[in-house]
């Protein structure tokens, strides 16, 4: 039997691409899960191809809103803080109004959803698994925002490591490399902008929303019960071989 058997699991931004492949990862282990994210009629599509999900659709922009959902479904064992938008744009051009979307959504929806598990653990133990990105320690052009938000989620989750961790409660971040499914804007751009990342990594193929649900429930249990503040990347050897083989060269 599953150790997820049982165990009540929230993943946000569950719909599409990592989300649901997540989801789909803790049903086929037991799990209770509760999906939350924006696309009501994208949920309903969840809840019939996943029927034990209970889905939740709320504005993660609403601060009071996604707190009152998350507490209304106390406790929560495991978390994976998936939602996230990426809409490609020239640092120019950025308005505010982007600039509030991005952050909200991809950083203050996590602190917010993060704080209400974790008040509804009440001294039992769990786990937070953040999805960051490769681009949280690179910057990519058009891609500014995105950046940035995604830095604030790898020292987000080193934070929670230090802060939870004496109340048995464990933080990790994953860092895909870029994919097009989890990307928006000028098609043309994002088609250049995930091919000049694959042709840089030492494992040539793309890294799949699989790949990144196999991880996220390995970090959830307990054989990784001494791994906590990690921000581990899976990007096919991109970001560190790389970079060492230019230095080698030089």
């Amino acid at each position: 039997m599953s150790e997820f058997q049982g165990k009540r699991v929230l993943v946000t931004g569950a719909v599409t691409g990592i989300g649901e492949a997540i989801v789909a990862k803790f049903v086929e282990n037991g799990a209770t899960v509760f999906a939350m994210d924006e696309d009501e009629k994208k949920l309903d599509k969840l809840k019939v191809k996943y029927s034990p999900v209970t889905v939740i659709a709320t504005d993660f922009q609403n601060w009071a809103g996604v707190r009152s959902a998350v507490e209304s479904i106390a406790p929560v064992h495991h978390l994976v803080n998936n939602a996230s938008i990426a809409v490609t744009h020239e640092l120019l051009n950025v308005e505010k109004s982007f600039i509030d979307n991005t952050i909200n959504t991809n950083f203050k929806s996590m602190v917010n959803v993060s704080q209400a598990v974790v008040s509804g653990l009440k001294g039992h133990s769990g786990t937070i698994v953040n999805i960051a990105s490769t681009l949280g320690s690179k910057p990519q052009l058009y891609n500014s925002m995105f950046c940035c938000s995604k830095a604030a989620v790898i020292m987000l989750t080193r934070c929670m490591a230090l802060e939870y961790g004496p109340s048995n409660v464990r933080a990790n971040c994953i860092c895909p490399s870029l994919q097009t499914s989890g990307l928006s804007g000028d098609q043309a751009i994002v088609d250049a902008l995930v091919d000049n990342e694959l042709a840089k990594q030492v494992i040539e193929k793309p890294i799949t929303a699989a790949d990144v649900a196999e991880l996220a429930l390995f970090l959830s249990s307990s054989k990784s019960s001494m791994i906590t503040g990690e921000d581990i990347v899976m990007d096919g050897g991109l970001l560190k071989l790389k970079s060492l083989e230019s230095i080698e060269k030089s």
